[in-house]
């Protein structure tokens, strides 16, 4: 019979202590855009950058630098040099109770302190059951290396949930890089419930010597190569992990059901070697974490690991409102370590309930000399437990402390820092100026500056504009036909002009289109189809769009719809909804009225797929929209196969003026010829107008 090491107790002090060391500082205060959830925890959005296909990041210790394919540098930033005073996951911290509400809520990790260091880890696992519910949750599934430092962590992630690098209501797989609070990611790959994954870092050698000495790094999901992401760093992975992580679940219907395996975990050496590993489960007592002992058998035969689970989950009748972590160690060689959810209720009802639990959410690591399985458990509560009014408090415990250190040990960029741009609807945009419109807010443009305000008025972000300082003019006065790479940029439009001498302005413009089907190669290109209203002074744009890949707002591999108004170099949208191909969609803008006068009159407008209420967006301005466009816009396209086949046609297009009528309207149209990509006005009606996009056949 096995026996329990007295050892327990000083692994569970230390454990205890270990979780609260998230209390660090937070984000730097002065980052002024909003937070993002990565798999290294909540961080500026301008800081989550796309790795191109081909491309790789450098980090030195006061720097790192996204350097393209062909080695030009696509993107730099400073970073502090620091040592971390929040050692999080070896150093226990303030124990002072914290508000749960997202984070790391499951980990084990083991530290190397042998003479050769890392050369690989593996981890294989089988992509669980979608949630019950979508509701904007984010889940994320990894095994991860991190540097004694702790400012960075090298992941291949598996992650439900439409994340900083976009993706839906469904599983996907990429590699992320974590450099201070700049976080590296590659696009998305979905992968399907049942399929088996793994995800694997491999040590490549190094480059350079002395203080410029780097050691080169690959992560990548076997057979899928589009998430290979190499790294070189001049820092040591000293610690393995092995993580679950969600962000705004709600509920137990919010995570999967069943188990997940970590399975055929190899570490190995760069001596080839693999070593004893010692691994390390961590708790937070000032939240009401428990420990008590989960016995279980196991044992060892002819090398393969086995698991008898005894009915050890039954009876708990008086449940705290906390987590439950039952930790073990049994023969100084295995560690059980099992997490139960406990929810909090001050019903006696459900307090009843909760006692016929047979089991919640928990995590199992089990663990010999060359070997480490991790088994998290979804929920399987009693009838109707479900029904009640539960609380998920435990599903926010920022715990994870392995990154969250890291949001707080760098500095921003510096304002010298070349900003990197990216690909909007409006044209390259420096990172910094893209920004969510939380659902009810509103964009207030005076003219000099530009305001987000939230539905109860408050100021969100503000922003200077500057006249002529747009990327709009640079693409819309620009009517070059000629030949280029199909690459990026607005290959195909029409646009109508509308001045009125009787001084009716534009009072609504609508467009209805049928979703393309999904381009034949999906890599990591961009594509944007829209009807849009410019002012005359072309320095800004408001749309309805349907894109295609991971654009500055999200999104993924597949169609996604949302509204966007650019002012200036100032970029605004709302969250992107997977719409499906042949689902016929309609973009409209109206005209609501004014607010003010003489100089301070604003022109209130709306814009919004019809039966989408999530992309609606509400704007103030004080310009007239004049100009009248509908544009293929596409990015990173490099052959016809990243485009769908044969062609959008934009019908039903209405525009009616505020008195009321519908004015005829001359159009203009300028496409690619090449690259074979056309646009044809087919009527010129405003009623019922029609124009027509192709799309390259080869």
């Amino acid at each position: 019979m096995l026996s329990i090491s007295l050892k327990l107790l000083s692994i569970c002090a230390l454990s205890a202590l270990h979780f609260l060391s998230s209390l660090a500082t937070p984000v730097d205060s002065r980052a002024s855009d909003d937070l993002v959830a990565t798999p290294g925890g909540l961080l500026p959005r301008s800081n989550v950058h796309l790795v191109p296909r081909g491309a790789r990041v450098l980090h030195r210790a006061n720097e790192v630098h996204l350097v393209a394919s062909d080695g030009s540098l696509l993107h730099s930033a400073a970073l502090s040099p620091h040592k971390s005073t929040t050692n999080i996951f070896s150093s226990p911290t303030s124990t002072a109770p914290r508000a749960l509400s997202s984070g790391y809520v499951a980990y084990s990790y083991w530290k190397n302190t042998g003479k050769s260091n890392i050369g690989s880890f593996s981890t294989s696992w089988v992509v669980p059951p979608n949630p019950k519910t979508a509701d904007g949750q984010i889940l994320y599934i990894f095994n991860a290396l991190v540097p004694n430092s702790f400012d960075g962590i090298f992941q291949p992630v598996l992650q439900f949930g439409e994340t900083p690098a976009g993706g839906g209501n469904y599983w996907a797989v990429a590699s992320w890089y974590l450099a201070g609070t700049h976080t590296y990611y590659t696009v998305p790959a979905q992968v399907e419930p049942g399929q088996t994954i793994t995800g694997v870092m491999t040590y490549e050698g190094t480059e350079g010597s002395g203080s410029n000495l780097d050691y080169l790094w690959e992560s990548v999901f076997t057979s899928l190569p589009s998430t290979s992401l190499y790294i070189g760093t001049s820092e040591v992975f000293n610690y393995a992990y092995e993580a679950l992580e969600i962000y705004t679940a709600s509920g137990p219907s919010d995570l999967p059901t069943g188990s997940t395996m970590m399975s055929n975990i190899d570490i190995t050496t760069q001596n080839g070697a693999h070593p004893s590993l010692n691994w390390t489960s961590v708790v937070d007592s000032a939240d009401g974490f428990k420990i008590a002992v989960l016995s279980s058998l196991y044992f060892l035969f002819l090398g393969v690991y086995r698991y008898k689970e005894n009915s050890a989950f039954k009876g708990f009748g008086n449940i705290a409102s906390s987590v439950l972590f039952l930790l073990a160690t049994i023969d100084e060689t295995l560690l059980v370590w099992a997490v139960y959810l406990e929810l909090a209720s001050t019903t006696p009802m459900l307090m009843q309930r909760l006692s016929c639990i047979y089991s919640a959410l928990y995590t199992v690591i089990e663990f010999t000399a060359q070997s480490l399985m991790v088994r998290v458990y979804g929920l399987s509560l009693a009838t109707s437990l479900t029904d009640e009014a539960m609380s998920l408090r435990l599903l926010g415990i920022s715990a994870l402390v392995i990154l969250q250190a890291l949001i707080a040990l760098a500095s921003p960029i510096t304002a010298d820092t070349t900003e990197e741009l990216v690909s909007t609807p409006g044209g390259l945009v420096p990172k910094s100026r893209v920004h969510a419109v939380p659902e009810g807010a509103r964009i207030h443009h005076t003219g000099a500056e530009v305001h987000l305000l939230a539905a109860d008025g408050t100021i969100i972000h503000s922003a200077p504009v500057t006249k002529g300082d747009s990327p709009v003019s640079k693409t819309f006065n620009s009517k070059s036909v000629a030949s280029r790479d199909l690459a990026e940029g607005y290959v195909a439009y029409s646009y109508a002009f509308w001045n009125d001498t009787g001084k009716s302005d534009i009072g609504s413009f609508s467009t209805s289109y049928v979703v393309p089907p999904i381009p034949k190669s999906t890599n990591d290109q961009i594509i944007y189809i829209f009807n849009g209203l410019v002012p005359n002074s072309f320095d800004g744009i408001f749309q309805p769009v349907l894109q295609f890949g991971v654009s500055p707002s999200g999104g993924g591999m597949y169609w996604a719809v949302g509204s966007w108004f650019i002012v200036g170099y100032n970029t605004y949208y709302t969250t992107p909804v997977k719409v499906q191909p042949g689902q016929t969609i309609t973009g409209v803008m109206t005209f609501q009225g004014t607010t003010g006068s003489g100089s301070s009159e604003q022109y209130k407008w709306n814009c919004i797929f019809t039966g989408i209420p999530s992309s609606s967006l509400s704007i103030s301005t004080t310009e007239v929209y004049d100009w009248i466009y509908e544009v293929l816009e596409i990015y990173y396209v490099s052959t016809p196969a990243q485009l769908p086949t044969g062609s959008t046609v934009m019908t039903n297009i209405q525009i009616a003026t505020q008195d009321g009528k519908h004015p005829t309207m001359a159009w203009g149209a300028y496409g690619d010829p090449g690259d074979s990509i056309g646009m044809t006005i087919v009527s010129e009606s405003t009623t019922n107008g029609t124009m027509k996009i192709t799309y390259p056949t080869s």
